[in-house]
């Protein structure tokens, strides 16, 4: 797998080619409200409310068709912040670390570095605390979503 350097966000026509995935992503098509849990303020939320919200964004990601595109994007950019193609920051760096350091093995690191999540995903799920999320990530395309710590959405 190979990670292409671009410098920031241009208009060159490479851009263009490379977000075109952009209209397929369940993200784009989800209500503003929602597209905040993909990047949820540290310093305006509680720790609770930020992996919340990461968790809803990543379970809209689980049934997304362009993942792999979308994570390609946030690699090759250096995007800091967010959640893309089901991955946060954290796990951006993480993965990004054993793949530089184990090149020959970068697919399955890649592989590993999904099925991580939708592990977490699965656990968070079967906590009594968070099962109110699912409901939420089912909700999205209503243009709401209601948990009784985190209101994202129209009233």
């Amino acid at each position: 797998m190979t990670i292409f350097r671009t410098k920031g966000y241009d208009n060159s026509p490479y851009m263009e080619w490379r977000l075109a995935w952009w209209d397929s992503a369940e993200c784009a098509k989800t209500d503003r409200d929602v597209q905040d849990c993909f990047f949820p303020d540290p310093e305006e939320d509680s720790k609770e409310v930020v992996k919340r919200k990461e968790l809803i964004a990543q379970m809209i990601c689980a049934s997304c068709v362009v993942q792999d595109q979308c994570l390609l994007f946030a690699l090759d950019t250096n995007e800091r912040y967010g959640v893309w193609g089901m991955h946060t920051q954290a796990d951006r760096r993480e993965l990004k670390r054993w793949m530089t350091r184990h090149p020959d093995r970068a697919s399955y690191h890649w592989d590993r570095s999904f099925a991580k999540i939708r592990q977490r995903i699965e656990s968070a799920l079967n906590t009594e605390a968070t099962q109110g999320i699912a409901v939420a990530a089912i909700q999205f395309r209503d243009g709401f979503v209601e948990d009784e710590t985190l209101v994202v959405g129209r009233p």
